[in-house]
């Protein structure tokens, strides 16, 4: 009976004491993902830009029967250090889901997500608004997803099926 009582005492102990918590983020890196969309729209209406910490990938998407177009590179050390040093978790957690209202008069949408292996939070907005709080972080997603969509315009598209 003493054994049993002792190793309930610390496990409790090693479950309170864990620099784990649930409303934090694990110490793995996040996946930020930003995309915009627009509710009417003939083409490819949905653009989603994923990245890690050594690679962007944009997938431009239809709601047509056109075929997804893809465009992915490495991104330099120093774009993803930016990225990570202007994310701020725990003010993410706090801001709504939605701001204003996006694609309204089919003005547009952006978004951006934050996932951790455990949890994840999105943001959507209205279409060029500021993200209060992430200026830095929604800028320099902008301008990784404008060098990435730039490049699908060159020609040098891969073509994946659905």
């Amino acid at each position: 009976m003493h054994k049993r009582w002792l190793y309930v005492c610390s496990v409790l102990f090693l479950c309170c004491t864990s620099d784990k918590s649930p409303y934090l983020p694990s110490a793995e890196q996040p996946v930020f993902s930003y995309g915009n969309s627009f509710g009417y729209c003939m083409g490819y209406c949905y653009s989603t830009l994923t990245i890690t910490s050594g690679k962007a990938v944009l997938v431009k998407s239809s709601r047509n029967a056109l075929p997804d177009r893809e465009w992915s590179e490495n991104l330099a050390a120093g774009e993803w250090a930016q990225l990570v040093k202007s994310f701020r978790w725990t003010e993410f957690q706090s801001l709504p889901d939605t701001l204003g209202c996006p694609d309204c008069a089919d003005g547009g949408a952006e978004w951006i997500q934050a996932a951790y292996p455990t949890e994840k939070k999105r943001v959507t907005f209205e279409y060029g608004d500021d993200l209060p709080g992430f200026t830095d972080l929604l800028s320099l997603l902008r301008q990784i997803f404008t060098r990435l969509d730039a490049k699908l315009d060159e020609g040098n598209v891969v073509v994946t099926l659905n």
